[in-house]
């Protein structure tokens, strides 16, 4: 087990990679959906046997005509594979893969996009840091019948129109966002619905897509490249599926090695981190995150900062810069599927390094806390694991904390309880 909370990840096979330049096992129909593509990926990861069966697939990153698609195991066995997929004479098919990551002189009969293993960087990066948006330099917007609720930059301004709620920058740096409700109701797997709606476009293999969480929600990020600006669409829905919400802006592109954002992009990333879709939705003082695959929500204090891994975990970081000695809590599924496995897996791993302390609850939780130190700072480290369901634990592991009279994280402690199922 590492520190940040999950069991150390099982490489995949090196004989899945090896596969790349042999025929494809499975081609897919004369079409060009969303279930083509998954279906020739899962052909694939069973022809090479090195893959667990997936609990849930989705198309992660699209560049034109090439796609990677992101097979998740069951929380805590290893992290996701990838397969890449290349659309050819209208026809989809898997090239490379199974893996974790693939090399970067993979040989293939065509050279494949590098961009295919970037990010948009819809954050700058993976998230905004605290330090870029305080508090205090931000509006909410809850509009009556929008079904919405998020936060935008303060000297911007909003209004609806028709139907959509257009953000406005100020005269010193204008910019426009348009969030438009969607006559849709899509399931969880808004990648699917995205996707196809990409395609039917004029020119989509001009086009460039990628698919990620934030914390309530699903987002699939369409692109289109005009000269020095990007025109981005972002299609938004609750993560357990609901009403479609598109937030749409053209911004400059990002320029390499920047160090902060635009007041674009700041705009766009509150915007989307924040947005919560639904009836009654409303701003709270306490964030709200949901994992669907490992099957929890966590609240967590609204000026702590979320970096979302989802079906790995999330790590919740205290206000002020992300560094490795900032205080965090990392939760995480474990590939044990009982407190007594779990607890024997972080004993043998660490030894003297950590000991066990005793029974805890969270709610209706059972848990089981130890102590140890971070093997990079020596600072004091404190670990929950918790019994989420009969066959499913979480880590929670809280870092550079003072202790409390109580022996518990003095600031860390309130984050970890709010742990709960999912109803």
């Amino acid at each position: 087990m590492r520190w940040r909370g999950r069991s150390l990840p099982t490489l995949l096979a090196l004989a899945g990679l090896l596969l790349a330049c042999a025929p494809p096992g499975s081609a897919a129909p004369m079409a060009q959906g969303a279930q083509q593509v998954k279906e020739v990926a899962l052909a694939r990861a069973r022809a090479s046997g090195a893959t667990p069966t997936p609990v849930r697939v989705d198309i992660a990153r699209v560049i034109g005509n090439w796609a990677l698609v992101r097979l998740y195991p069951r929380p805590g066995q290893t992290d996701p594979a990838l397969v890449m997929v290349q659309r050819k004479g209208g026809v989809w098919n898997a090239v490379a893969g199974p893996g974790t990551a693939f090399p970067p002189d993979l040989s293939l009969p065509e050279q494949w996009p590098a961009e295919l293993f970037g990010g948009s960087g819809l954050y700058g990066g993976t998230t905004i840091l605290p330090e870029q948006v305080s508090p205090g330099a931000v509006r909410h917007w809850i509009a009556e019948g929008t079904n919405v609720a998020f936060r935008f930059p303060f000297e911007a301004s909003a209004r609806l129109e028709g139907g959509r709620i257009v953000i406005a920058g100020p005269a010193a740096a204008p910019y426009q966002i348009v969030l438009t409700p969607l006559a849709e109701n899509v399931g969880p797997a808004l990648d699917e619905w995205a996707f196809d709606r990409m395609q039917a476009q004029p020119n989509p293999a001009s086009l460039s897509a990628e698919y990620f969480p934030a914390a309530t929600t699903n987002i699939f990020l369409i692109e289109a490249a005009q000269g020095a600006t990007l025109t981005r669409e972002y299609l938004v829905a609750p993560k357990r599926g609901g009403t479609a919400w598109s937030v749409q802006a053209t911004i400059a592109r990002p320029q390499p090695e920047r160090t902060s954002l635009p007041p674009a992009e700041l705009a766009l990333s509150l915007i989307l981190q924040t947005l919560l879709i639904g009836p009654g939705a409303t701003i709270r003082p306490q964030a709200l995150y949901l994992d669907p695959i490992t099957g929890y929500q966590v609240q967590y204090p609204e000026l702590w900062t979320a970096l979302f891994a989802d079906g790995a975990g999330v790590g919740l970081n205290a206000p002020g810069r992300i560094t490795p000695a900032s205080r965090s809590v990392t939760i995480a599924a474990v590939a044990a599927a009982t407190l007594a496995e779990a607890e024997r897996q972080v004993i043998e791993s660490f030894g003297r390094n950590v000991r066990t302390v005793g029974t805890s609850t969270f709610g209706p939780l059972v848990a089981r806390r130890y102590q140890g130190q971070d093997p990079q700072s020596a600072a004091p480290v404190w670990g929950y694991l918790i019994q989420l369901a009969p066959d499913r634990v979480l880590s929670a592991v809280v870092k550079n904390d003072s202790a409390g009279p109580d022996g518990n994280p003095v600031n860390g402690f309130p984050i970890v309880a709010s742990i709960a199922r999912l109803p």
